[in-house]
């Protein structure tokens, strides 16, 4: 069984990672941002872009380490 733990914190999907420029102001006011990129190297790119920017970012593809990305994890284990 899969346990799904929820975040209890604002969400921001950028369902591209062309958004991560744009993204910048607003995930920059936040004190931590929970990163679930593609587990490919356009996600980790993008990860290391981010904490770059100075951002205090944690990668959470540990979460998904078989799946290309998170909602691939999901949709292969039937969590809705």
């Amino acid at each position: 069984m899969i346990t799904i733990q929820r975040l209890n914190n604002p969400t921001i999907v950028l369902n591209s990672l062309s958004f991560v420029n744009t993204s910048l102001p607003i995930l920059s006011e936040y004190a931590t941002v929970n990163a679930f990129l593609d587990n490919d190297k356009s996600g980790k790119l993008a990860l290391e872009r981010l904490k770059k920017e100075g951002l205090n970012v944690r990668d959470c593809s540990h979460y998904y380490p078989n799946s290309k990305d998170f909602n691939d994890h999901l949709m292969n284990n039937h969590i809705t």
